[in-house]
């Protein structure tokens, strides 16, 4: 799975960033920093087989990503829907749109697009507003 594959890529390149960009850290020392087994990760890493939501969530707090992002990767849609549903009460209208529009995305897609709402963002936040004011006509007492 591409999802899966994209998932391994981020635990190697962040295995990399923790051991100081020349070398890796080790897979015992990451296994600990995750909180799973170093065969566990080993197997994962060599695509013997996937892995489970409880092994999803500990890979988010490892890779520092959000919990439904890694879910998604690791092909626990379900999971990461609960997740990203928004409490009804509290919903902002836009939010709820924008995400379910994401949904479909994937991850690159997702970066490239919040990416340039975040620069869209701040133009509009530094650019001050030119909208048409509108004048009062002037009244004719009768």
């Amino acid at each position: 799975m591409k999802d899966l594959d994209q998932l391994r890529q981020l635990v190697e390149s962040k295995r990399l960033e923790r051991g100081g960009g020349m070398l890796a850290e080790t897979q015992t020392d990451a296994a600990k920093a995750i909180g799973c087994s170093q065969p566990s990760l080993r197997a994962f890493l060599k695509e013997l087989n996937g892995i489970d939501v409880e092994m999803s969530l500990r890979l988010a707090r490892y890779l520092e990503l959000q919990r439904a992002t890694v879910l998604r990767l690791a092909g626990h849609e379900d999971i990461a829907d609960m997740l990203d549903t928004p409490d009804v009460k509290q919903a902002d209208p836009d939010l709820v749109e924008i995400t379910r529009a994401l949904r479909p995305l994937d991850t690159d897609q997702r970066r490239a697009i919040v990416s340039t709402v975040k620069t869209l963002s701040k133009t509009l936040v530094t650019t001050p507003r030119h909208l048409p004011v509108k004048r009062k006509g002037k009244r004719e007492i009768t």
